[in-house]
């Protein structure tokens, strides 16, 4: 009989004698319909009914609003969960059964403020959360989820234009077990770019999370950085200092209700592109071709250049975005081979890896003399046989090849790239005749149908 006679007190419209609109927004800025009463009850009516709540359910916990009472006419249970709980003024949201000003916080747009969530989320995340009641076919009654611990549920509601209270979530005269909907703050992570950063040049970051009335916002930054403005706003801007590596923005978020979130770090580069790793082939061999790549930090970009440096007698054979093919010589020179890169804030020294002499290389052939003049003599260096898979009716078979049965491809291009002369040679060891080209820079290149070599090779005449 009580618990139906409170019912119907809290659903009775009060003639309001003096109201007036104020806006109220989402955590995201989208504005939500909202009145201000100036009305309220008598110090006399206060008392009686905190009593009366008091009594009715004495494992709750009436909390005080102003003056030393709870009870107040000032805001509802919508207005308390979304907006006073958060630090905001005295509002009434949604003032019937029937008004669904309350969804804007949850439905708005795209930019929905809060999302569902589950009671193991908040209490896993030690987060607080929202619970939306159903009453009477719809969910015209919110609180705040104050604690999830030990299998109990306990809530701050207002109950219409009565009490405050602290209670379990089942002990009040809205509970329908099966039309309880949970939410959480829902912000986006945050925004801003993570192009390079120059010396000198400010960027922006921002959050979607810009109407919390009493939330503290904080943001935090990494190294050469220095910020712009205040650190407490939902922008925040920095700026590149003069040198380089790796940094970051990050932002907390803590709100009245006891709301706790941390965005994940965008991380982008300041300055140029100094000190950077190459990856590659230490211990070489002659008459081979190796990758080497530059490890730029955040990856390739087509602004970037490169700019190469490699032992003198190695021939380039082309670069692919951040990464060089080099082919060591038959009597190849050790060295670094370095790397200066240029981005949108300047160009880097050089910095690299140094290669060596490897072991066990045999190398695949060998010039000599080099610089020549009449005559080049190329000796294979390579096993006394080679393998070759054949076809034999649909069914594969090996051949044995002896080395000096093998055919190899001679040609040989000017500085221009241009072929100049060609030869078919079978064998381990030939001659090349030269008598017929130039003086100047040529690249010898032998093939063996499979496998291709390329040496630079200087003429000169006496």
């Amino acid at each position: 009989m009580k618990k139906s006679f409170i019912c119907i007190l809290l659903q009775i419209i009060i003639t309001i004698a003096s109201i007036a609109q104020q806006n109220v927004y989402t955590p995201k800025g989208h504005l939500v319909q909202s009145t201000y009463i100036y009305d309220e009850w008598t110090e006399e009516d206060r008392d009686s009914i905190d009593n009366f709540f008091a009594e009715e359910f004495p494992t709750a916990t009436i909390i005080e609003t102003y003056g030393g009472n709870s009870a107040t006419k000032k805001f509802n249970c919508h207005g308390w969960a979304w907006h006073v709980s958060e630090g905001g003024d005295y509002v009434w949201i949604g003032s019937s059964q029937y008004n669904k000003d309350e969804e804007i916080y949850w439905t708005d747009y795209t930019e929905a403020s809060y999302v569902l969530t589950t009671p193991d989320f908040l209490e896993d995340n030690e987060i607080a959360g929202k619970v939306s009641y159903g009453y009477f076919g719809t969910h015209d009654h919110s609180a705040v989820v104050d604690d999830v611990s030990y299998g109990d549920i306990w809530v701050i509601a207002k109950w219409g234009n009565q009490v405050l209270i602290r209670h379990k979530i089942d002990d009040c005269p809205y509970y329908d077990t099966d039309s309880l909907k949970y939410y959480r703050l829902y912000p986006e992570g945050i925004t801003g770019s993570t192009s390079n950063l120059c010396y000198n040049v400010e960027r922006d970051f921002n959050t979607n999370i810009t109407k919390m009335p009493a939330g503290t916002l904080t943001w935090t930054k990494g190294n050469n950085l220095s910020i712009i403005g205040d650190d407490d706003e939902p922008e925040f801007t920095v700026k590149g200092g003069s040198s380089f590596g790796w940094s970051y923005v990050k932002l907390n978020i803590n709100t009245q209700s006891g709301y706790h979130w941390e965005s994940s770090p965008i991380s982008f580069w300041t300055g140029v592109f100094n000190n950077t790793s190459v990856t590659g082939t230490a211990a070489v061999c002659p008459n081979s071709v190796y990758t080497y790549t530059a490890q730029v930090p955040g990856g390739h970009s087509p602004s970037y250049s490169y700019s190469w440096t490699y032992p003198s007698n190695w021939y380039n054979n082309g670069q692919n975005q951040n990464s060089i093919i080099l082919q060591t010589p038959s009597s190849p020179y050790y060295g670094p081979v370095r790397v200066s890169i240029t981005n949108q804030c300047g160009t880097s020294g050089y910095s690299g890896i140094t290669t060596y002499p490897g072991y066990n290389c045999g190398g695949y052939y060998s010039m000599y003399p080099n610089p020549a003049s009449d005559e080049l003599t190329i000796t294979i260096n390579q096993p006394e046989t080679i393998f070759e898979d054949v076809d034999i009716s649909e069914e594969e078979a090996i051949k044995t090849i002896s080395a000096d049965q093998v055919t190899y491809t001679i040609n040989i291009y000017n500085s221009l790239g241009t072929l100049v002369s060609s030869a078919v040679r079978t064998g381990t060891s030939f001659d090349i005749p030269l008598s017929k080209l130039r003086d100047g820079t040529y690249i010898v290149e032998i093939s063996d149908g499979k496998n291709s070599y390329r040496e630079q090779l200087i003429i000169k005449h006496d």
